[in-house]
């Protein structure tokens, strides 16, 4: 009589089976973790920028209030820190004179206003009694443990009032210039 093999039984899995199904599973679970924590750095880093914007932007609103209602804005840096619940952000705000480049074939030798430059001019000393007319201010919010130019500022220019004695000037030009000729009835303007 011959004898016949056991049949097995294939109900079930193997432990090679189970083990390669596990580590499949885990290398899931792992890639998976990385990208849900490199997802929720990113949210909690975006959450600060947003916070850091809003501050900054109220810094900005801040000072242009403080502009507008007449106080003097000194050129300079200056730092500080934020309360509680924002202990975590500073701000940095930055003042510097402007001056707004006219092009390289302007005709003339020297600027129209203040408030321009002639390209290759010598710029004339400032007095310490003269205003500059145009201010250059940059507010930036940042997190405490990072430096200041990582964060984007929000910019303001600033224009001085106008010089009284140069309007006074211009006034009494107006006064003593002659009055334009009227044209004659009948006759049409340009």
């Amino acid at each position: 009589r011959r004898s016949t093999p056991l049949l097995r039984n294939r109900d079930g899995f193997t432990l090679i089976e189970v083990l390669a199904a596990l580590l499949i599973v885990g290398l899931v679970f792992g890639l998976l973790l990385e990208s849900v924590t490199a997802n929720l750095d990113d949210l909690g880093r975006a959450r600060l920028e947003a916070r850091a914007t809003q501050l900054a932007e109220e810094r900005a609103r801040q000072l242009a209030g403080e502009i507008s209602a007449g106080a003097a804005i000194e050129d300079g840096e200056s730092e500080g820190e934020y309360e509680t619940p924002d202990e975590d952000l500073r701000w940095h705000v930055n003042v510097s004179k402007q001056t707004l480049e006219l092009p390289a074939d302007y005709p003339a030798k020297v600027s129209p206003s203040p408030l321009f430059a002639v390209p290759g001019a010598s710029r004339p000393a400032a007095s310490p009694d003269r205003i500059a007319p145009l201010r250059l201010v940059e507010v930036r919010v940042f997190a405490a443990d990072t430096e200041p130019e990582s964060a984007t500022p929000f910019v303001l220019l600033v224009t001085a009032p106008p010089d009284p004695a140069r309007l006074e000037e211009l006034r009494k030009q107006r006064e003593q210039a002659p009055p334009p000729e009227a044209p004659e009835a009948g006759e049409t303007t340009p």
